[in-house]
C-alpha cells in the first residue's frame, strides 16, 4: 500500500479522534426530569476554573479548598438559571465531582419543579461566556413527554425552552460526521487499490 494511502487513513483516524475530544470552550449537560425536580449533570472542561477566576479574581488567593468550591458554586448558580413561568427557581443542590475525562469537572444541580411544569420551564446557560466569545453549552434530554432534544446555548442565544425543542446537530457534531466520512472514503480508496500479490504457477504444456 502506498504512503499516500496510509497517510489518508492515518489522517482520518487522527481527525476523528480529535473531534471526539472535548473542546475547552464547550460544556455538556444532561437534563433529567423526576417527579418533583429537574436534575442537571454537566461535564465541564478545565477552562471552567479560568472562567471562575476571571469572574472572582480574589479566589486565586484562596487559602482553602472550601473557598474555591464556594466560588465554583456561586459561579454555577449565577450562570445557570431555570424559570418555571415567570418564577426563577433556585437550585437546592450544587454538587461538585471529578469529570469523566482528564482535566475535567462534573457537577450536579437539582432544581425543584411542580408536577406538570415541563411545558413552562425555560433554561439559560451562560457558562464560560465571560471567558470565550465562541463558547458553546450543549444540552441533551430524552423524555416521554418532551421527546428527544438537543440545544446549544451560545452568547447570542443562551436561553431555551426544552418543551417542543427540536434536535439540532451542533457544528462539532457535523464536523465529527465529516471526519468519519473522510475516514470511510480513505479506507474505501485503500481497499480499491490494494491487491495481494498473486503469482500464477508455471503450467507446462505437453
Amino acid at each position: 500500500m502506498s504512503r499516500l494511502l496510509w497517510s489518508w487513513i492515518l489522517g482520518g483516524l487522527l481527525l476523528a479522534g480529535s473531534l471526539r475530544a472535548h473542546s475547552p470552550q464547550e460544556t455538556y449537560a444532561r437534563l433529567i426530569w423526576e417527579a418533583d425536580q429537574l436534575r442537571m449533570k454537566i461535564e465541564l472542561p478545565w477552562a471552567f476554573r479560568q472562567a471562575v477566576f476571571a469572574r472572582f479574581p480574589e479566589l486565586e488567593q484562596a487559602s482553602s479548598r472550601a473557598q474555591l468550591e464556594d466560588g465554583f458554586r456561586e459561579y454555577l448558580a449565577e450562570n445557570i438559571r431555570v424559570w418555571q413561568g415567570k418564577t426563577r427557581l433556585q437550585p437546592t443542590t450544587i454538587a461538585l465531582g471529578d469529570g469523566q475525562h482528564s482535566h475535567s469537572l462534573s457537577v450536579r444541580l437539582l432544581f425543584p419543579v411542580t408536577a406538570g411544569a415541563l411545558p413552562d420551564l425555560e433554561i439559560e446557560n451562560r457558562l464560560l461566556f465571560n471567558l470565550f466569545d465562541q463558547a458553546q453549552n450543549h444540552h441533551s434530554w430524552q423524555l416521554s413527554q418532551a421527546g428527544k432534544g438537543r440545544f446549544i446555548s451560545t452568547p447570542q442565544q443562551a436561553r431555551f425552552a426544552p418543551w417542543g425543542q427540536k434536535e439540532a446537530a451542533s457544528p462539532s457534531r457535523r464536523a465529527a460526521r465529516l471526519g468519519y466520512s473522510l475516514l470511510f472514503v480513505g479506507l474505501m480508496v485503500a481497499l480499491a487499490y490494494w491487491r495481494p500479490s498473486q503469482h500464477s504457477p508455471n503450467v507446462s504444456r505437453w
